[in-house]
């Protein structure tokens, strides 16, 4: 787990508050594409799917990098917001 910077909620109770976290996310590492589903990415999920297929799997050792700043960019761009 990378470092807890805050959680997310959505202004009109659309949804449930959401961690975010910042730096390297080993769930994605272990995960895969699969953590983008878990997620509720379902278009990174397909981008992962799709790169992984064609680099052999190397994908899934760079993904980790970016995984949460992508998920806490996909809930900003849901409408959600920090506490």
């Amino acid at each position: 787990m990378g470092k807890f910077i805050g959680t997310l909620y959505h202004p009109y109770g659309k949804g449930p508050e959401k961690r975010v976290f910042e730096g390297f996310s080993w769930p994605c590492l272990f995960l895969g594409l699969f953590w983008f589903a878990i997620k509720e990415m379902w278009f990174l999920c397909i981008v992962s799917a799709i790169l992984t297929y064609f680099t052999a799997g190397l994908s899934w050792l760079v993904f980790p990098f970016f995984a949460n700043r992508l998920y806490e960019n996909h809930l900003l761009n849901r409408g959600y917001r920090f506490l």
